[in-house]
């Protein structure tokens, strides 16, 4: 049984120097907030503030770490968490007003990050990308959206490694990673959501990009002895890497979460056949290799691995995915006794981000929508 006041005083009562999503601040923020959802406590929720106020002051000192423009360890991580705040009434919506400049900050970081061909949800641009997604639409984010879609789709014009115009998520890198975090999963599903946006102009190339992709990770199906999808792919040589490994930063979960979406925008019910008959290989491919021995946390973890699970239940509706997604929040559960929840480091990408996903269970939908932070 997580003590959820001595969680919180051991939060209050710890020593950092990061203001970042995944391993700072803002991941505390979350934690005091939900634990403020559950207890209704104003304790909590002053410390809420006073970790807010904090960040605030360092930025205005240039003394905080967010000096990048990425959702994982700069900026658009914060106003993320700022926006999720203020959707769950800590702050009112005037406060959204200070993070103007912010805003315009992170289209220029996020729209030179697409130029360069580095679109990756956790450091590129398809996080800041999703961030003005999740916001009401105006003026400002409606030319911030389109101004890096521009440069996205620009940038996959410029250097195909495929016969398919593919979203290739790091020009640079020698491989293609298909994960959630770093790979073409993360992006597609930023891109998924761009087909559903009113605010987006150049549809017609997302589909065309999304089709293509869908084909791409199609012939991608292998059945090794690891997994069904390769993690990655040589662009040389494009040979495969496989891994057992089944976590939110990548793995067949991660890329069947995307063809699940796929299959529901397109209505496409074969490939939603498809999607069911691989997740059951996929489901036996985690029992066999013994993928239950993994860390708890949330980025590379179990709570990762079980934040997915739902997703993945939430478009499939699929029987068999819930019963995995029980046992594995169950298996989640026992090996959370095996921490110590109340000792520092608290990183939200490990054994914070698993408290919270621990905490989430005994909240509603709405409280616990800072999963859609990270796609979820």
């Amino acid at each position: 049984m997580l003590n959820t006041s001595l969680f919180s005083d051991s939060l209050q009562n710890s020593e950092y120097t990061d203001d970042s999503l995944l391993a700072g601040s803002m991941g505390h923020c979350i934690c005091q907030h939900l634990i403020s959802q559950l207890y209704n406590e104003q304790l909590n929720t002053d410390r809420t503030f006073d970790i807010v106020a904090a960040v605030f002051d360092r930025l205005s000192s240039s003394s905080s770490s967010l000096t990048n423009t990425s959702i994982g360890t700069g900026l658009s991580g914060f106003t993320s968490v700022m926006a999720y705040l203020v959707e769950q009434n800590v702050f009112d919506e005037t406060i959204l007003e200070q993070l103007t400049d912010i805003d315009q900050i992170i289209f220029k970081g996020a729209k030179l990050q697409a130029n360069l061909g580095h679109t990756d949800f956790l450091f590129g641009c398809s996080g800041p990308l999703s961030y003005f997604f999740n916001q009401k639409a105006d003026t400002a984010n409606t030319e911030y959206i389109n101004g890096i879609l521009s440069a996205l789709i620009s940038g996959f014009k410029k250097k195909q490694i495929t016969q398919q115009r593919i979203i290739e998520p790091n020009r640079a890198f020698s491989h293609i990673n298909l994960g959630v975090a770093h790979g073409i999963t993360g992006t597609a599903l930023v891109l998924c959501k761009a087909v559903a946006d009113n605010r987006v102009e150049q549809k017609d190339q997302i589909w065309d990009l999304l089709d293509q992709t869908s084909k791409y990770l199609q012939s991608q199906i292998a059945f090794s002895e690891q997994s069904i999808f390769p993690i990655k792919i040589d662009k040389t040589n494009a040979r495969p890497t496989y891994s057992a490994t089944q976590s939110w930063s990548y793995g067949d979960f991660g890329v069947l979460c995307l063809l699940y979406q796929f299959a529901a925008i397109f209505d496409d019910n074969v490939l939603y056949g498809q999607c069911n008959e691989l997740f059951e290989i996929a489901a036996k491919n985690l029992v066999k290799n013994k993928c239950d021995q993994m860390e708890i946390g949330l980025r590379h973890g179990l709570a990762g691995q079980v934040l997915l699970l739902q997703k993945v239940s939430a478009i499939s509706k699929n029987i068999s995915c819930e019963e995995l997604t029980k046992r594995q929040f169950s298996l989640f559960l026992e090996k959370y006794k095996e921490i110590n929840p109340y000792e520092s480091p608290f990183v939200f990408e490990a054994n914070l981000g698993a408290a919270a996903i621990k905490l989430n269970a005994r909240l509603t939908a709405k409280e616990v929508s800072w999963t859609k932070i990270f796609l979820m």
